[in-house]
């Protein structure tokens, strides 16, 4: 018959094994544990970067709105401007005014459908041969410049684009880490936004995202290899290592195993979730100090180990 003693052997063993592959592992995790502060950084820095530069394209889609206004406003003046013309021609002596109620219509098609700035140009051309002003389409023109001939179409196309990388990599700190350990993806990702900023001439956004970029050329640790631990650090239970309930009231020898085993699935769990230096060191301090009240126990109770159990009346030589 398998004794808690024959148990408690075993689990000795397992200890002495884990012990210092624990330490193996956790040195490592130390020396990643720096980098954690610049990952921190970079990704609490990439964040605030992505968001400015959806603010700013919000803000270009709202001047979007307020240029589809002027256009109708110029549409409506070209309107009434045809009208004056038409009324001038019915009081006109020859066919000049033909041509300017033509070349009107000209610039009506031009402002019609998807337009461009060198169609607002050109509408210009048309009405300056007449020395007609209209003043929308003078303001329509400065706001085209403005906004580089970036249509509401390629703005839309673009936060598309910002916030599919956003859910990506940003959506947790633990998955643009990862990401970012694994390839240089985030940084190819992002960078691609940079050149569409530089090509809008969004300079300022443009500089913001590339000091937020994650350091492509920086070594940083990777993670060690959990596997050995978990192969060491087994489940009691399920193991047989999970000792008899003595009938002896003052026996706590189990209470101190089913803390151990707890203990153990805890550490477990911290390296099958991958957690970082705190918190796997913390797990382990929790195996660590368990082991260590049931291996004081044994070893005070137990007469094979040299300690003397409740009921010892000294009638045996001990182990010492």
């Amino acid at each position: 018959m398998v004794t808690n003693l024959d148990i408690f052997k075993k689990l000795e063993g397992i200890m002495q094994e884990a012990d210092p592959e624990m330490d193996r592992y956790l040195n490592i995790l130390k020396e990643r544990h720096d980098y954690m502060t610049e990952y921190r950084r970079e990704y609490n820095n990439l964040n605030k970067a992505i968001e400015n530069i959806r603010n700013k394209l919000r803000e270009m889609s709202n001047e979007k709105e307020e240029t589809e206004t002027l256009v109708k406003q110029a549409r409506n003046r070209l309107i009434k401007l045809k009208e004056d013309v038409n009324t001038e021609k019915e009081y006109a002596s020859d066919a000049s005014l033909d041509k300017v109620s033509q070349d009107i219509d000209k610039v009506e098609t031009l402002l019609t459908g998807a337009i461009k700035l060198e169609n607002i140009e050109e509408a210009q051309i048309y009405l300056n041969k007449h020395n007609l002003k209209v003043k929308e389409i003078d303001e329509l023109l400065e706001e085209y410049k403005k906004s580089k001939g970036v249509s509401e179409a390629d703005i839309q196309t673009f936060i598309s684009l910002i916030n599919a990388n956003a859910s990506d990599y940003l959506s947790s700190f633990k998955g643009y880490r990862k990401a970012c350990e694994e390839s240089d993806e985030v940084f190819e990702a992002f960078d691609d936004i940079v050149e569409v900023l530089m090509e809008w001439d969004l300079i300022e956004e443009s500089k913001e995202l590339v000091e937020a970029l994650p350091d492509i050329e920086e070594t940083r640790s990777k993670r060690p290899d959990s596997e050995p631990l978990l192969n060491i650090l087994v489940p009691l239970k399920s193991n047989s290592l999970e000792y008899w309930k003595s009938n002896y009231k003052n026996s706590y020898a189990h209470d101190h195993n089913i803390k151990l085993a707890q203990e153990i699935a805890y550490a477990r769990r911290a390296l099958l979730e991958e957690r970082e230096y705190i918190g796997t060191k913390n797990a382990f301090d929790r195996v660590r100090k368990a082991y260590n009240n049931l291996s004081e126990y044994m070893y005070s109770r137990y007469h094979e180990l040299g300690g003397t159990p409740n009921n010892y009346h000294g009638h045996d030589n001990r182990k010492r």
